[in-house]
């Protein structure tokens, strides 16, 4: 979902800190309603 939603090739790459940013930047995207998550978060 990440690589998907902000465009990363290979996301398991990624370093601990940017890695945590991206996933905070897609939680707020679920939580603004901009996308909608398969399964619950």
């Amino acid at each position: 979902m990440i690589s998907h939603i902000l465009h990363i090739p290979f996301p398991e790459q990624l370093d601990d800190v940017v890695w945590a940013q991206k996933w905070a930047q897609v939680k707020w995207l679920i939580e603004n309603k901009m996308v909608a998550p398969k399964q619950p978060v």
